[in-house]
C-alpha cells in the first residue's frame, strides 16, 4: 500500500450538470500523490460517458461502472477498489478547494479522522461554515458531535462535525470492518459512531475546503414522512451504549428533534396527501409527548403547535412564504 497515496472516492448517479466541475477540482489538487475513484452508480443520463472521458485525460482516475445501488452501495465499492492509505469522498454535484486534500494530509492522523470546515453553496452564493483547531479523543469527539447535531437540527446552523463523510480524510484502516449500510437513506449516520470507536484521536482543522452544493426538492415529493433518519437516531443510541457505555439525554433529544420533522413532513403536505399520513402523524405525536419537548426552542415550539394542531395554517404559510 502507498503510504501517502490519498483515494478520493466519487459517488455520481445522474449528476452530468455538476461532475465536470466536481472532477475538475479533485484533478488540480495541490496534493500530487491522489488516486480518484469515480463510481458511476447506474446513471441513466451521461454520467457515465464523462467519467470515462475524464478517465482517458488523466490516468490518476479510475471508473467503477456498476448496477445503480445507491449512495451506500456506491462507495463501499469505491472503499473495496481504492488503494490508498488515506480515503476521502467527494459527492458528484459538489466540489473542493485546490488546496483541500494538501492541507488535511498535512494534519493526518494514524488510524485517525481528519476533519476540515466547509462551504453551503446556495442559489450561487456561498456560505462559510468554518472547524475549529483542535484534537479530540473518542468521548470528546462524540460529546461535540451531538452538541454540534443538536444546535443544527434546534437552530437550522450548519455544523462542521456532523454525519457526512466528505469535509473528513480517514485512515482506510478505519473501514476495515465498517462499511455503508446499502440501501439507507442518512447512511453517514450509521456509521460514524462505529468510525469514531475505532479512531486514535479525530483532528479539526478550520479551512473551509468543501463545496457542499445544496439542491431544494419539494417535502411533497417524499414518498413517506418517517424516513431513516429517525432509525439512524435510535441505532446511534444504541452505539452509543455498545462502545462507551453512554447513557446521555442529548440522543433523546435528538430523537426527539426527529419526531419534531416528521411533524414538520406531515403539516407541508397537501391536504389530500395529509389524509394517508394523519394516523402515523397521532403516534409520532403521542410519542413525543412521552419523550418530552420542554428543551425545544420557542420557535420550535410554535411551529410544533401549528404542525399538530393547525397544519393546514401552516401548510398555506409555508406555501405563501414560497411566492
Amino acid at each position: 500500500m502507498n503510504e501517502r497515496l490519498i483515494s478520493v472516492i466519487v459517488a455520481a448517479y445522474n449528476v452530468e450538470k455538476y461532475l465536470d466541475r466536481c472532477v475538475k477540482s479533485l484533478v488540480e489538487q495541490t496534493y500530487p500523490c491522489l488516486e480518484i475513484v469515480l463510481v458511476d452508480d447506474g446513471s441513466t443520463d451521461s454520467t457515465s460517458v464523462i467519467c470515462d472521458e475524464w478517465a482517458r485525460q488523466d490516468d490518476r482516475i479510475v471508473v467503477i461502472h456498476k448496477k445503480n445501488g445507491g449512495p451506500s452501495d456506491a462507495r463501499n465499492a469505491g472503499i473495496k477498489r481504492a488503494r490508498g492509505k488515506w480515503l476521502g469522498f467527494v459527492d458528484g454535484d459538489d466540489y473542493v478547494s485546490t488546496t483541500m486534500y494538501e492541507h488535511l494530509y498535512q494534519h493526518r492522523i494514524e488510524r485517525g479522522i481528519t476533519v476540515c470546515g466547509y462551504q453551503t453553496e446556495e442559489n450561487g452564493n456561498l456560505y462559510s461554515c468554518p472547524g475549529v483547531d483542535k484534537n479530540l479523543q473518542q468521548r470528546e469527539a462524540v460529546d461535540l458531535y451531538m452538541a454540534n447535531e443538536f444546535r443544527a437540527m434546534c437552530n437550522g446552523e450548519f455544523t462542521y462535525w456532523g454525519s457526512f463523510a466528505w469535509n473528513k480524510l480517514y485512515d482506510c484502516s478505519l473501514f476495515t470492518d465498517v462499511s455503508y449500510p446499502k440501501g439507507k437513506k442518512y447512511e453517514d449516520m450509521y456509521i460514524i459512531f462505529d468510525l469514531i470507536s475505532q479512531a486514535s484521536s479525530i483532528q479539526f482543522i478550520p479551512d473551509c475546503e468543501y463545496i457542499y452544493v445544496q439542491h431544494f426538492s419539494s417535502i411533497t415529493h417524499e414518498v413517506n414522512i418517517i424516513n431513516n433518519s429517525l432509525q439512524a437516531r435510535v441505532h446511534q443510541k444504541e452505539q452509543l451504549s455498545k462502545y462507551w457505555h453512554i447513557e446521555d439525554a442529548r440522543i433523546e433529544q435528538l430523537i426527539a428533534c426527529e419526531y419534531f420533522f416528521i411533524l414538520y413532513r406531515y403539516a407541508s403536505l397537501s391536504p389530500e396527501k395529509r389524509k394517508q399520513y394523519h394516523e402515523t402523524a397521532e403516534k409520532i405525536w403521542e410519542k413525543l409527548r412521552e419523550e418530552g419537548y420542554d428543551f425545544f426552542p420557542i420557535k420550535m415550539k410554535v411551529k410544533l403547535f401549528l404542525f399538530v394542531y393547525f397544519p393546514s395554517l401552516f401548510y398555506l404559510l409555508k406555501n405563501i412564504n414560497k411566492r
